[in-house]
Protein backbone atom coordinates (compact mmCIF):
# COMPACT_ATOMS: atom_id res chain seq x y z
CA UNK A 1 0.00 0.00 0.00
CA UNK A 2 0.96 3.84 -0.78
CA UNK A 3 -0.36 6.33 2.02
CA UNK A 4 -1.21 10.06 1.01
CA UNK A 5 -1.36 12.66 2.81
CA UNK A 6 -3.77 15.30 1.71
CA UNK A 7 -4.66 19.10 2.77
CA UNK A 8 -8.37 18.89 3.08
CA UNK A 9 -9.04 15.33 1.50
CA UNK A 10 -7.71 13.22 4.90
CA UNK A 11 -5.77 10.06 3.94
CA UNK A 12 -5.99 8.19 0.70
CA UNK A 13 -4.48 4.32 0.99
CA UNK A 14 -3.73 3.51 -2.87
CA UNK A 15 -3.02 -0.23 -2.84
CA UNK A 16 -1.70 -1.57 -6.45
CA UNK A 17 -1.12 -4.99 -8.06
CA UNK A 18 2.55 -4.69 -9.18
CA UNK A 19 2.42 -2.45 -12.20
CA UNK A 20 2.46 0.59 -12.96
CA UNK A 21 -1.41 1.18 -12.45
CA UNK A 22 -2.92 1.20 -8.92
CA UNK A 23 -5.77 -1.30 -8.15
CA UNK A 24 -7.68 0.96 -5.56
CA UNK A 25 -8.02 4.47 -3.74
CA UNK A 26 -9.30 4.09 -0.54
CA UNK A 27 -10.48 7.64 1.50
CA UNK A 28 -10.12 8.12 5.09
CA UNK A 29 -11.55 11.18 6.25
CA UNK A 30 -13.49 12.34 9.66
CA UNK A 31 -16.59 10.76 8.31
CA UNK A 32 -15.03 7.32 9.13
CA UNK A 33 -13.26 8.45 12.00
CA UNK A 34 -10.08 10.19 11.08
CA UNK A 35 -9.41 13.19 13.53
CA UNK A 36 -8.89 15.70 10.68
CA UNK A 37 -9.19 15.97 7.13
CA UNK A 38 -5.90 18.11 6.65
CA UNK A 39 -3.20 15.35 6.97
CA UNK A 40 0.55 16.58 8.08
CA UNK A 41 2.34 13.46 8.86
CA UNK A 42 2.08 9.49 8.27
CA UNK A 43 4.31 6.99 10.22
CA UNK A 44 3.94 3.20 10.24
CA UNK A 45 4.49 0.76 13.21
CA UNK A 46 5.84 -2.44 13.52
CA UNK A 47 2.51 -3.68 14.23
CA UNK A 48 1.32 -2.75 10.99
CA UNK A 49 -0.42 0.86 12.14
CA UNK A 50 -0.83 3.88 10.52
CA UNK A 51 -0.30 6.90 12.81
CA UNK A 52 -1.61 10.27 10.76
CA UNK A 53 -1.06 13.50 12.40
CA UNK A 54 -4.01 15.81 11.20
CA UNK A 55 -4.82 19.49 11.76
CA UNK A 56 -7.51 18.43 14.81
CA UNK A 57 -5.06 15.49 16.44
CA UNK A 58 -3.86 11.83 16.08
CA UNK A 59 -5.24 9.08 14.73
CA UNK A 60 -4.30 5.72 14.39
CA UNK A 61 -5.64 3.28 11.06
CA UNK A 62 -5.32 -0.35 12.49
CA UNK A 63 -5.87 -3.51 10.30
CA UNK A 64 -9.15 -4.69 10.13
CA UNK A 65 -9.78 -7.43 12.90
CA UNK A 66 -13.36 -7.78 12.00
CA UNK A 67 -14.74 -8.70 8.43
CA UNK A 68 -18.79 -8.05 8.25
CA UNK A 69 -20.70 -10.68 6.13
CA UNK A 70 -23.88 -8.78 5.08
CA UNK A 71 -27.31 -9.75 3.31
CA UNK A 72 -27.43 -12.66 5.43
CA UNK A 73 -30.70 -11.60 6.92
CA UNK A 74 -30.98 -11.09 10.44
CA UNK A 75 -28.40 -13.40 12.39
CA UNK A 76 -30.07 -15.32 15.67
CA UNK A 77 -26.96 -17.94 16.11
CA UNK A 78 -23.85 -18.99 15.08
CA UNK A 79 -22.47 -22.55 15.74
CA UNK A 80 -19.06 -23.59 14.96
CA UNK A 81 -19.12 -27.53 14.58
CA UNK A 82 -16.53 -30.56 15.83
CA UNK A 83 -15.28 -30.96 11.85
CA UNK A 84 -14.92 -27.35 11.70
CA UNK A 85 -18.18 -26.00 9.62
CA UNK A 86 -19.82 -23.05 10.44
CA UNK A 87 -23.57 -22.85 10.81
CA UNK A 88 -25.77 -19.56 10.91
CA UNK A 89 -29.34 -19.14 11.59
CA UNK A 90 -30.57 -16.62 9.78
CA UNK A 91 -34.13 -15.01 8.51
CA UNK A 92 -33.66 -16.48 5.37
CA UNK A 93 -32.51 -19.77 6.41
CA UNK A 94 -29.39 -21.63 7.29
CA UNK A 95 -25.94 -21.30 5.91
CA UNK A 96 -23.24 -23.08 5.95
CA UNK A 97 -19.59 -21.65 5.66
CA UNK A 98 -21.05 -18.20 5.49
CA UNK A 99 -18.47 -16.00 3.71
CA UNK A 100 -16.79 -18.42 2.02
CA UNK A 101 -16.71 -19.94 -1.76
CA UNK A 102 -18.54 -23.42 -0.62
CA UNK A 103 -21.37 -21.39 1.11
CA UNK A 104 -23.73 -23.59 1.27
CA UNK A 105 -27.79 -22.41 2.10
CA UNK A 106 -30.16 -24.91 3.47
CA UNK A 107 -33.80 -24.53 4.99
CA UNK A 108 -34.66 -21.70 2.29
CA UNK A 109 -36.92 -19.28 2.90
CA UNK A 110 -37.28 -20.17 6.72
CA UNK A 111 -36.75 -17.84 9.66
CA UNK A 112 -34.37 -20.01 12.40
CA UNK A 113 -35.32 -18.60 15.63
CA UNK A 114 -32.42 -21.52 17.09
CA UNK A 115 -29.60 -23.38 16.43
CA UNK A 116 -27.66 -25.91 18.05
CA UNK A 117 -25.51 -28.54 17.82
CA UNK A 118 -25.20 -31.97 20.28
CA UNK A 119 -22.88 -33.92 21.91
CA UNK A 120 -23.22 -36.04 18.85
CA UNK A 121 -22.41 -33.64 16.17
CA UNK A 122 -26.45 -33.29 15.35
CA UNK A 123 -27.59 -30.03 14.63
CA UNK A 124 -30.39 -28.83 15.29
CA UNK A 125 -32.36 -25.84 14.07
CA UNK A 126 -35.87 -24.47 15.16
CA UNK A 127 -38.04 -22.49 12.12
CA UNK A 128 -41.25 -21.22 11.13
CA UNK A 129 -42.04 -23.91 9.67
CA UNK A 130 -41.04 -26.84 12.19
CA UNK A 131 -37.82 -28.24 14.57
CA UNK A 132 -35.32 -29.93 12.02
CA UNK A 133 -32.41 -32.01 12.49
CA UNK A 134 -29.45 -32.91 10.35
CA UNK A 135 -28.54 -36.11 10.01
CA UNK A 136 -26.60 -37.62 7.37
CA UNK A 137 -26.14 -34.93 5.33
CA UNK A 138 -30.22 -34.06 4.49
CA UNK A 139 -32.41 -31.90 7.40
CA UNK A 140 -35.46 -34.12 8.25
CA UNK A 141 -38.60 -32.39 10.09
CA UNK A 142 -39.02 -33.65 13.47
CA UNK A 143 -42.24 -33.92 15.28
CA UNK A 144 -43.21 -31.77 18.28
CA UNK A 145 -46.21 -32.29 20.53
CA UNK A 146 -48.66 -29.46 20.74
CA UNK A 147 -47.41 -27.51 23.54
CA UNK A 148 -44.47 -26.46 21.74
CA UNK A 149 -44.74 -24.29 18.59
CA UNK A 150 -41.13 -24.05 16.97
CA UNK A 151 -41.56 -20.50 15.78
CA UNK A 152 -41.49 -19.65 18.85
CA UNK A 153 -38.48 -21.94 20.03
CA UNK A 154 -35.90 -19.45 21.20
CA UNK A 155 -33.10 -21.54 23.00
CA UNK A 156 -32.33 -25.38 22.49
CA UNK A 157 -29.92 -27.74 24.31
CA UNK A 158 -29.37 -31.59 25.00
CA UNK A 159 -28.40 -33.35 27.48
CA UNK A 160 -26.16 -36.70 27.71
CA UNK A 161 -29.09 -38.87 27.96
CA UNK A 162 -30.21 -38.16 24.52
CA UNK A 163 -32.76 -35.75 26.22
CA UNK A 164 -33.96 -32.17 23.88
CA UNK A 165 -34.50 -29.42 25.82
CA UNK A 166 -36.31 -26.41 24.48
CA UNK A 167 -37.48 -23.30 25.28
CA UNK A 168 -41.16 -21.84 24.12
CA UNK A 169 -41.12 -18.10 24.37
CA UNK A 170 -44.36 -18.22 25.56
CA UNK A 171 -44.79 -21.62 27.31
CA UNK A 172 -41.79 -22.09 29.15
CA UNK A 173 -39.19 -24.64 28.95
CA UNK A 174 -39.48 -28.31 28.14
CA UNK A 175 -37.65 -31.93 27.91
CA UNK A 176 -38.67 -34.46 25.31
CA UNK A 177 -36.71 -38.02 25.50
CA UNK A 178 -37.98 -40.74 24.50
CA UNK A 179 -41.97 -39.37 23.18
CA UNK A 180 -42.26 -37.80 26.73
CA UNK A 181 -42.49 -34.66 27.65
CA UNK A 182 -41.68 -32.82 31.08
CA UNK A 183 -42.35 -29.12 31.86
CA UNK A 184 -40.29 -27.65 33.66
CA UNK A 185 -41.42 -23.97 34.22
CA UNK A 186 -44.51 -24.53 36.36
CA UNK A 187 -42.05 -23.71 39.82
CA UNK A 188 -43.90 -20.68 41.83
CA UNK A 189 -40.64 -19.20 41.91
CA UNK A 190 -40.10 -19.44 38.26
CA UNK A 191 -43.98 -18.39 36.95
CA UNK A 192 -44.18 -17.81 33.17
CA UNK A 193 -40.43 -15.90 32.47
CA UNK A 194 -39.12 -16.38 29.57
CA UNK A 195 -36.00 -18.48 29.25
CA UNK A 196 -33.27 -16.91 26.45
CA UNK A 197 -30.36 -19.27 27.17
CA UNK A 198 -30.13 -23.17 27.87
CA UNK A 199 -26.75 -24.61 28.18
CA UNK A 200 -25.95 -28.25 29.20
CA UNK A 201 -22.53 -28.60 30.97
CA UNK A 202 -20.22 -31.22 31.22
CA UNK A 203 -21.71 -32.47 34.45
CA UNK A 204 -24.92 -32.99 32.80
CA UNK A 205 -26.62 -30.61 34.69
CA UNK A 206 -28.74 -27.56 32.73
CA UNK A 207 -28.67 -24.39 33.09
CA UNK A 208 -31.45 -22.00 32.16
CA UNK A 209 -31.16 -17.88 31.77
CA UNK A 210 -34.90 -16.10 32.37
CA UNK A 211 -35.75 -12.69 32.30
CA UNK A 212 -35.84 -10.57 35.34
CA UNK A 213 -32.29 -12.14 36.16
CA UNK A 214 -32.85 -15.33 36.96
CA UNK A 215 -31.00 -18.56 36.45
CA UNK A 216 -32.14 -22.10 37.32
CA UNK A 217 -29.87 -25.49 37.36
CA UNK A 218 -31.57 -28.30 36.40
CA UNK A 219 -29.42 -31.48 38.02
CA UNK A 220 -29.57 -34.79 36.63
CA UNK A 221 -31.62 -36.24 38.66
CA UNK A 222 -34.23 -33.03 38.09
CA UNK A 223 -33.49 -31.58 41.08
CA UNK A 224 -33.90 -27.73 40.61
CA UNK A 225 -31.84 -24.77 42.16
CA UNK A 226 -32.80 -21.09 41.60
CA UNK A 227 -30.35 -18.16 41.70
CA UNK A 228 -32.00 -14.75 42.03
CA UNK A 229 -33.54 -12.88 40.60
CA UNK A 230 -29.66 -11.93 40.12
CA UNK A 231 -30.29 -8.61 38.45
CA UNK A 232 -32.91 -6.39 36.98
CA UNK A 233 -32.26 -7.18 33.76
CA UNK A 234 -33.01 -10.62 31.67
CA UNK A 235 -30.11 -13.11 31.50
CA UNK A 236 -29.10 -14.12 27.38
CA UNK A 237 -26.68 -17.04 27.10
CA UNK A 238 -24.82 -19.24 29.04
CA UNK A 239 -21.28 -20.91 28.58
CA UNK A 240 -19.53 -23.11 30.13
CA UNK A 241 -15.39 -22.81 30.06
CA UNK A 242 -11.99 -23.41 31.44
CA UNK A 243 -12.43 -25.32 34.76
CA UNK A 244 -15.60 -25.78 35.13
CA UNK A 245 -16.41 -22.25 34.94
CA UNK A 246 -19.93 -21.04 34.24
CA UNK A 247 -20.31 -17.24 32.70
CA UNK A 248 -23.54 -15.89 32.30
CA UNK A 249 -24.54 -12.85 29.62
CA UNK A 250 -27.13 -10.32 30.78
CA UNK A 251 -28.31 -6.98 30.43
CA UNK A 252 -26.49 -6.15 33.62
CA UNK A 253 -23.11 -7.48 32.79
CA UNK A 254 -21.14 -10.30 32.20
CA UNK A 255 -20.80 -12.86 35.52
CA UNK A 256 -18.90 -15.66 36.32
CA UNK A 257 -19.92 -18.45 38.63
CA UNK A 258 -17.12 -20.33 40.27
CA UNK A 259 -16.93 -22.46 43.15
CA UNK A 260 -20.65 -21.58 44.53
CA UNK A 261 -19.33 -17.28 43.83
CA UNK A 262 -20.61 -14.53 41.32
CA UNK A 263 -18.07 -11.97 40.38
CA UNK A 264 -20.51 -9.59 38.00
CA UNK A 265 -18.26 -7.20 35.34
CA UNK A 266 -20.00 -4.52 33.96
CA UNK A 267 -19.73 -0.56 32.87
CA UNK A 268 -18.76 0.31 36.50
CA UNK A 269 -15.79 -2.14 36.45
CA UNK A 270 -14.51 -1.99 32.98
CA UNK A 271 -17.16 -3.43 30.37
CA UNK A 272 -17.88 -0.84 27.85
CA UNK A 273 -21.16 -1.65 28.07
CA UNK A 274 -23.18 -3.52 30.48
CA UNK A 275 -25.47 -5.44 28.21
CA UNK A 276 -24.00 -8.59 27.29
CA UNK A 277 -25.90 -10.85 24.66
CA UNK A 278 -23.26 -13.68 24.03
CA UNK A 279 -19.87 -14.77 25.38
CA UNK A 280 -17.84 -17.75 24.24
CA UNK A 281 -13.85 -18.79 24.88
CA UNK A 282 -11.70 -20.05 22.38
CA UNK A 283 -9.38 -22.19 22.35
CA UNK A 284 -6.43 -20.55 23.44
CA UNK A 285 -8.27 -19.36 26.68
CA UNK A 286 -9.54 -15.76 25.58
CA UNK A 287 -13.11 -14.71 26.12
CA UNK A 288 -15.05 -13.32 23.90
CA UNK A 289 -18.43 -11.44 24.70
CA UNK A 290 -20.91 -9.34 22.23
CA UNK A 291 -22.96 -6.79 23.35
CA UNK A 292 -24.67 -3.44 22.82
CA UNK A 293 -20.52 -1.88 22.38
CA UNK A 294 -19.66 -4.11 20.28
CA UNK A 295 -17.14 -7.47 20.93
CA UNK A 296 -14.72 -7.18 23.61
CA UNK A 297 -11.69 -10.05 24.04
CA UNK A 298 -10.82 -10.55 27.88
CA UNK A 299 -7.73 -12.09 29.06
Amino acid sequence: NMWVATLGQGLWRVSGDGVARPRSVEIITTNTGLAGNSVRSVIEDAEGNIWVGADRGLSRVSPASVIALRDLGMVRGVVSSRDGTVWAGTANGVIRNPGTVGERHELRSSNVSAIHEDQKGTLWAATDRGLFRLANGRFSLVRLPAQIRPERVIGITTDSAGGLWLSDMAAGVFRLSNGGLRDFGVRPEIGRRTAWGLHADARNRVWIAFSGGMLVVVEPDETVHVYGPRTGGSLRAIHEGRGNTVWVAGDDGLSRLREGRFVTANRRNGLPGNTVSGVVEDPVGFLWAGGNSGIIRLK
